[in-house]
């Protein structure tokens, strides 16, 4: 198991499933080497990698972030161990754009996921709240808003036009509410 796998082991969490471990042994493979080593200086390190929920970044989380999204979208076709192909490559552009568009925010730092069947998902927690954006086609949002309780409820979701800069903000924005 390689350098970012075996960090991913550690976590020992159901938020962090096998199959991210699978992710980034496969990414640092790909590369032939370990994807957090020195001689990759723009490859985010282990620790940047995963967010941890709760914790923001507010150094320069849109590097970090479209760092991120430019890993998930060099997955190769059977990243899932199914066959699934690598994200859309204009979900991966919108993706790109929504981020920018929310640079002047100060957010936690996303976790960027691949879907099967070649989508995307940008996923924020903080303080026990959760807000995930499914880029659905390049012109969609699919959200879910949910807080941590004993019934795991889902508070929100829906759909939105991923033009609706506001309606991002203001599900992000809750996030950093008491």
């Amino acid at each position: 198991m390689t350098t970012l796998a075996a960090s991913i082991a550690t976590v020992g969490s159901p938020r962090f499933p096998a199959i991210i471990g699978r992710i980034i042994t496969m990414i640092e493979d790909t590369l032939g080497r370990d994807a957090g080593s020195e001689s990759l200086p723009d490859v985010v390190s282990a620790r940047d990698l995963i967010t941890v929920p709760g914790v923001t970044d507010g150094r320069d989380w849109l590097r970090q972030a479209l760092g991120r999204l430019e890993i998930v979208a060099s997955l190769p076709r059977g990243w899932d161990s199914e066959g699934g192909p690598p994200p859309n490559a204009q979900l991966v552009t919108a993706a790109a754009d929504l981020l920018r568009d929310l640079q002047g925010d100060d957010l936690p730092l996303p976790f960027v996921c691949p879907i099967a069947g070649g989508g995307l998902q940008l996923e924020w927690s903080s303080g026990g709240k959760e807000v995930e954006l499914e880029l659905v086609d390049e012109r969609t949002i699919g959200f879910l808003r949910a807080e941590a309780a004993p019934s795991g409820r889902i508070i929100e979701s829906g759909e939105y036009p991923i033009s609706d800069i506001n309606k991002s903000r203001e599900l992000l924005d809750w996030l950093a509410e008491a």
